[in-house]
């Protein structure tokens, strides 16, 4: 369990536990993950064929897909090592979840989401306007909000949207019957998750975690009663946990009217106000009210009031996005490979996970990506029924967090895809007997 937990968390941890060869960073994670593909290897060795059948129906196309797009491109290195990237942690996070009981891998995982979830909530108390210096993890500065720079916590990932799509995929795993696998940290982490999902102020988080929240009752109709009333339990447990955690957090006067602060300018009004003048100008059929003038002054936070709308955090998201889409409509169908950096082996595209397949590899490549996960899930027994719901957690994280993320081989969310799979497939755990009874069942077999 303990293995399972560190190898779960250095998967995340980008910003530390790391080195970096010719530009390209290598996690310690990496490294577990090697010894375990060898191991996994060795011990499958007599019934490696189908697994090794199954990885290569499902994932083969792409890679050989986005390969063909890295050659025929002007600089072949990056976009050969993505796809090696690609490749080595998809297979070694599917090998990794296959090497332990059922148990361990649901007990490391959730302790140690629910571990970052505890470093987040920690830092917001002591960092959020302390700064850095005193937190556990790391902050990013935000001037949003008047009265001072805040410091938004992501323990040791890149930056809070990655700390909190992450998250909120753990979290709605730990709502599903996986968390029956390790119940009592499964409830803490859907309590103490849900705290750190708010206070990290990530709208890539918030979305995924409402889309979630908003489908689950569909996935849950068919369900059986008593797995009504287990979930009932589930929430009313971590419903107290988060309210508990969360007046912890909240419990400073400052941390309070800092946060209120901080909330309205990453709002949604405020958001689409920001680039609402580059959307007005993309499709005036439209004909948007946008604000302009003192009045657009008086509305928006001071720090982006008097700023170009392409200049803001999200007109440069919108930006990126549109450069990705011309990058496909040049080059359609094998993409224009991946582009080489100043200062970095493979610079990135845009904050959206498949326009970055499609610029990259084409519409092809995105296809091929497409069935690949398509096939997993349904192997993997996803949309099997008691598991709709694991289904729909991963849907949600691809559909809604990758429209706001980047780099497709991140080593976490391949980790969580795998372990979400592994254990969709395992038959729910049965409901403990008592000492007596097994006693009494053991005797009358004898």
């Amino acid at each position: 369990m303990a293995l399972c937990a560190i190898a779960f968390f250095l998967g995340g941890a980008d910003l530390v536990f790391g080195f970096r060869v010719y530009g390209v960073n290598v996690r310690v994670a990496n490294l577990l993950l090697a010894c375990g593909l060898v191991a996994w290897l060795w011990r499958e060795r007599a019934d490696l064929a189908p697994q090794l059948r199954f990885l290569a129906i499902g994932w083969a196309p792409f890679v050989a897909l986005f390969s063909l797009s890295a050659v025929l491109s002007a600089s072949p290195l990056p976009g050969l090592v993505k796809t090696a990237w690609f490749a080595l942690n998809l297979v070694g996070a599917y090998a990794w979840c296959r090497l332990f009981r059922p148990v361990d891998l649901a007990r490391g995982y959730f302790g140690c989401y629910l571990a970052l979830a505890a470093i987040l909530v920690a830092d917001f108390v002591t960092g959020f306007i302390g700064g850095p210096q005193a937190m556990i993890g790391h902050g990013q500065p935000n001037a949003l909000a008047s009265g001072g720079t805040l410091w938004r916590p992501h323990a040791f990932h890149y930056e809070p949207s990655y700390a909190a799509a992450a998250l909120a995929l753990a979290w709605a795993l730990s709502v599903t019957r996986i968390g029956s696998q390790a119940p009592r940290l499964a409830v803490a982490l859907t309590g103490l998750g849900l705290v750190a999902l708010v206070i990290l102020m990530s709208r890539t988080g918030w979305l995924t975690m409402a889309v979630f929240v908003l489908l689950l009752p569909f996935a849950l109709a068919r369900s059986a009663r008593a797995d009504w009333t287990r979930s009932l339990r589930h929430v009313g447990y971590a419903v107290a946990i988060a309210a508990i955690a969360l007046a912890a957090a909240l419990a400073s006067p400052a941390n309070r009217a800092r946060f209120a602060a901080l909330a309205g300018p990453l709002g949604v009004e405020q958001t689409i106000e920001r680039v609402c003048p580059m959307f007005d100008e993309l499709l005036p059929v439209l004909r948007l009210d946008c604000l302009e003038g003192e009045r657009r002054r008086r509305y928006l936070d001071p720090w982006n009031a008097d700023r170009e709308p392409a200049a803001t955090s999200e007109g440069q998201r919108v930006k990126a996005a549109l450069e990705a889409i011309e990058g496909i409509k040049r080059s359609t169908l094998l993409g224009n490979g991946v582009r080489e950096g100043r200062t970095r082996l493979i610079e990135p595209v845009a904050s959206n996970v498949w326009l970055e397949i499609g610029s990259e590899g084409g519409l092809l490549a995105l296809g091929a990506f497409l069935w690949g996960l398509g096939w997993s899930l349904w192997r993997g027994q996803a949309f099997a029924p008691g598991n709709r719901a694991i289904a729909l957690a991963l849907l949600a994280y691809f559909a809604v967090a990758w429209q706001f993320l980047q780099t497709f081989p991140r080593l976490d969310q391949w980790m969580s895809f795998w372990f979400a799979l592994t254990l969709a497939a395992r038959p729910a755990a049965p409901a403990a007997q008592p000492q007596r009874l097994q006693n009494i069942s053991s005797n009358s077999t004898s």
